[in-house]
């Protein structure tokens, strides 16, 4: 595993800055990527090397797109807001990578739409779409290299045996559901066999995560790029794709120990005895209420205590174990002031993008990515800012010039051969 770690931080610590060198502005698509990788390894260089990157790329970006301050003014208080709230910390370092992250997010959340203004659609499309599948490539390649050296560090769910993830676990799996809908996108409308490859098996892997939200929204994503990217009059043709790959799908889960496993996945997560009044997201709410209004532990407004979940809240009845959904983590570390901040930024971004929106292909996309959003918010997490970070990626499409297309969204034929 050493070797693979060692591999793929050289790789994106050599990539991005040729991107960032070749592609200008636009290398931002390449962000998630490189959370991505730092998610999945064990870095051999020091975490203030890593941090430091981040600040200059970060840097980059938004001194080249100050105008955004005037279009999203929230993601700048929001940012101002959480550094005040830094300075009440006891421990900096201990939440200096969570806090760098965020900040990164909401940052981004306001730089990206100016970016795109500059730069016709199909090129932007294409870059997040490449660096979408190098995201699943690395995702593979690392079930791969931590099966065979049972690399399993995380323990998700008690699995110990057959197809492992490594260090990816939990809310890391968040990202494959977008990066597979633009993987997919682009592979049936530039009809490219590798991009759809890499798509299916990275939806074979999903599914043997038993990550419940993910694996939902992977399958909803192709069905939605399905019904905007192919034709009536190609129905028939695409049925008969979809037949063959069907075909090809029995065959490979009937013939290898698929099934046995996704049984004994299943099995072991025990989703049959989970009701939703017993899941501890749900009860966390309940839980930092009667903090807020109950017992009155902390300030409603300013919330307790920034990233400072663990052992604070309802009167740690859930020990360790940290706040997951969103609406929990911003009220208990910003109080409802801090909520409004980010549903206020979040809120503006979808609001410009709604006014851009005209054709049916991105109203579907507009809704689906509205629809990721809601449901992780809800599961929980934002600070996991490799899949928060392609949300907007994918989100603000409907910025870039549309100069190929002239508002319209290019439909797939078939090739007679289908």
């Amino acid at each position: 595993m050493k070797l693979f770690f060692l591999f793929s931080e050289a790789f994106v610590l050599g990539f991005f800055p040729i991107m960032l060198v070749r592609k200008g502005a636009l290398s931002v698509v390449y962000f998630p990527l490189f959370f991505f990788v730092y998610s999945i390894i064990d870095s051999s260089l020091p975490t203030s090397f890593y941090q430091l990157l981040i600040i200059c790329f970060l840097g980059y970006y938004v001194i080249y797109h100050l105008p955004f301050f005037f279009k999203n003014i929230f993601s700048i208080i929001i940012v101002l807001y959480f550094s005040l709230l830094a300075l009440d910390v006891p421990d900096l370092v201990k939440i200096r990578s969570a806090f760098l992250e965020v900040v990164t997010l909401f940052l981004l959340i306001g730089v990206i739409p100016e970016i795109y203004k500059k730069y016709p659609r199909d090129v932007v499309f294409k870059e997040v779409s490449f660096s979408a599948i190098l995201i699943l490539v690395l995702f593979i390649v690392n079930a791969l290299f931590s099966t065979l050296f049972k690399f399993n560090p995380g323990m998700m769910y008690g699995i110990s045996g057959g197809v492992l993830f490594g260090k990816i676990i939990f809310a890391n799996f968040n990202i494959m559901p977008l990066a597979c809908y633009v993987v997919f996108q682009r592979a049936i409308k530039d009809k490219k066999p590798l991009y759809l490859l890499v798509f299916l098996i990275t939806v074979f892997l999903v599914l043997l995560s038993l990550r419940r939200t993910v694996m939902l929204l992977t399958i909803l994503g192709a069905f939605v790029s399905l019904v905007n990217l192919v034709e009536f009059k190609n129905l028939k043709k695409l049925l008969g794709l979809v037949g063959v790959i069907s075909i090809v799908t029995l065959v490979v889960i009937t013939s290898t120990g698929f099934l046995g496993m996704l049984k004994e996945r299943y099995e072991l997560r025990n989703l049959d005895d989970k009701s939703l009044e017993e899941e501890q997201r749900i009860q966390e709410i309940g839980l930092v209420y009667n903090d807020l209004f109950v017992y009155y532990d902390y300030n409603p407004w300013f919330g307790f205590r920034l990233f400072d979940a663990k052992g604070n809240y309802g009167k740690g009845v859930f020990g360790d174990r940290n706040l997951h959904t969103d609406l929990t983590v911003l009220v208990h570390s910003g109080g409802f002031f801090g909520l409004f901040l980010y549903l206020s930024m979040v809120c503006t971004v979808f609001l410009s993008v709604w006014r851009r929106t005209s054709t049916k292909f991105d109203y579907m996309q507009f809704f689906f990515i509205l629809l990721v959003f809601s449901i992780f918010f809800v599961t929980g997490r934002f600070n996991n800012v490799q899949s928060s970070i392609m949300i907007y990626l994918i989100l603000c499409l409907p910025f870039a010039l549309d100069e190929i297309h002239s508002g319209r969204q290019k439909k797939v034929n078939f090739p007679e051969s289908v």
